[in-house]
């Protein structure tokens, strides 16, 4: 119990009035039934973000408003398909199926956003050296706030369903929140932006928007990305640190950032573990389709997946491990540090 009621003053008990749980169930409640994108209940988690970082002293806010690319998404969901599936099965088999019902609906779901804006949410400190480290090189932490479910039978999207997204990824929301409070003194070297990332579960859209900006500004970004950090069963405290391919375009540079994280997150006592597999089911993915060296710090995918709460109403803020979560948050905050000090 004294353990507990410390790592909850650690984790911005003190700072923001409250446990990070119950401001991830804020986060929550905020967006009513879910916080798919481009609808209401995104726009309503938003200004709820927008509410929390007024209150953070230390960093320039600003708003990144774009228009998602929604050619872009299409034309990679019908390339997944042909690529994973099409020659893999025969055309009656349930897999096939399977997935040319998700990439209809998938589609579907995209052309349904086309026309609709989104908005990552930026906190940012510029860097107090000239030159390079201003604005040319910067160290970006992102973590998206919006949600989606489907049918696992299926794989269906049913975006109007109930998608309380407490793992996938209030927890990472509620942590870059908390290190904008941890950070709000510090004054880095090189420019420094926390992210929150609009439009991931609709083919990581927001990210790729703001990797183009990023990309236009000229020099280079580093993401670390979070993504699903609070799910630690059965096997807690396992975490991966996922990176390109070893030997493929920029896999190296990823693998500076992959080996920082693992250091850090061993010193706070997880397992944590760097996998070079080309990982693309987050906003990593969008960064390295820019040219920019990116990471995805989550939960241990091939050992420990969290499929039962998986995009569906189930993955609630019950079940989020914040003994781990604070873990995470420590080891990327001192990580962080390091590299735009």
């Amino acid at each position: 119990m004294v353990m507990w009621i410390g790592l909850l003053l650690t984790f911005g008990l003190s700072l923001a009035g409250e446990s990070p749980s119950s401001q991830l169930t804020a986060f929550i409640q905020s967006g009513g039934k879910n916080r798919s994108p481009g609808t209401t209940g995104a726009a309503q988690s938003l200004n709820w973000l927008r509410e929390q970082v007024k209150k953070i002293s230390g960093w320039e806010v600003d708003e990144h408003l774009f228009q998602p690319d929604t050619d872009f998404a299409v034309q990679n969901l019908k390339d997944d398909f042909k690529r994973l599936v099409v020659g893999k099965f025969p055309t009656q088999h349930p897999e096939y199926l399977k997935w040319k019902t998700f990439t209809t609906d998938a589609i579907l779901f995209q052309e349904a956003l086309r026309g609709r804006m989104g908005t990552n949410l930026i906190l940012r400190k510029k860097g107090n050296k000239e030159g390079k480290a201003t604005g040319r090189e910067v160290v970006v932490v992102g973590a998206h706030y919006d949600t989606i479910t489907h049918d696992h039978a299926t794989m269906k999207i049913t975006a109007d369903m109930p998608a309380p997204g407490a793992n996938d990824n209030g927890a990472a929301v509620i942590t870059l929140l908390e290190l904008a409070r941890d950070l709000r003194d510090f004054k880095p070297s090189k420019a420094l932006e926390l992210v929150f990332f609009d439009f991931e579960e609709a083919f990581f859209l927001g990210s790729r928007a703001y990797a183009q900006v990023l990309k236009q500004r000229g020099g280079k970004a580093w993401l670390i990305n979070l993504e699903m950090i609070g799910w630690s069963k059965p096997e807690p405290n396992r975490v991966k640190v996922y990176s390109r391919i070893k030997g493929t375009a920029g896999s190296e540079e990823d693998l500076l950032i992959a080996k920082s994280a693992e250091f850090f997150l061993k010193k706070e006592g997880l397992q944590a573990e760097i996998l070079q597999n080309g990982f693309d089911r987050s906003d990593n993915w969008s960064f390295w389709q820019l040219g920019h060296p990116a990471i995805t710090i989550s939960q241990d995918w091939e050992r420990n997946f969290d499929e039962k709460h998986y995009h569906t109403a189930l993955d609630t803020a019950d079940t989020v491990d914040w003994k781990q979560v604070l873990a995470i948050k420590q080891a990327v905050g001192e990580m962080v540090r390091g590299l735009v000090k």
